[in-house]
């Protein structure tokens, strides 16, 4: 699947509410692509939607 298929499969999965596939499928965009801004979005939002995320602690966090 190449990082493009994949960053569909996450849009869409991320569209029907299924959040696990859609965190698997921007993670397999990310393996072919880490820089994208897309996949590192539809990563961070589904965790969001998983309640997997926590505030960053320490001094990179903004003040």
């Amino acid at each position: 699947m190449s990082g493009m298929e994949a960053l569909d499969a996450a849009a869409e999965a991320f569209e029907t509410g299924d959040f696990e596939a859609a965190l698997a499928a921007a993670d397999r965009g990310l393996a072919q692509a880490p820089d994208s801004v897309d996949a590192l979005h539809l990563r961070a939002a589904a965790l969001v939607e998983l309640g997997r995320w926590r505030k960053p602690a320490g001094p990179s966090a903004p003040r």
